[in-house]
């Protein structure tokens, strides 16, 4: 029997683009809340703190939907949510990713070493 041809595998190919794509403009819609309007508390303050594992998760419902299903306009939208997704993520979280040194201060002026 292929894997289409069951009737519950047949559903799943179908929503699993879809849900991906939901929770990809999701992520994006709330990452923007947390730029705009920061909160100090509440459920969208631990959303803040969980933000970077909710974008890592992110990439494994991606993979989820690209194995389990296939159908061409879902697709181009769940590429489109992806790429918006990746650059929206790289944005907020990768200065914080990438360590580089600090630069040098103007001369004559005092260093405080703290350990």
């Amino acid at each position: 029997m292929a894997p289409c041809d069951r009737p519950d595998r047949l559903h799943l190919n179908r929503a699993a683009p879809v849900a991906a794509t939901v929770y990809l403009t999701a992520l994006v819609a709330l990452s923007v809340v947390h730029v705009l309007a920061p909160q100090g508390e509440g459920p969208l303050a631990l959303t803040q703190i969980l933000a970077p594992h909710l974008f890592l998760v992110g990439l494994i419902v991606v993979a989820l939907a690209v194995l389990l299903g296939r159908s061409s306009g879902a697709d181009r939208v769940l590429r489109v949510a992806l790429v918006t997704t990746a650059v929206v993520g790289l944005a907020r979280f990768g200065p914080g990713l990438v360590s580089l040194p600090p630069p040098e201060p103007p001369p004559g002026a005092s260093v405080i070493d703290i350990v």
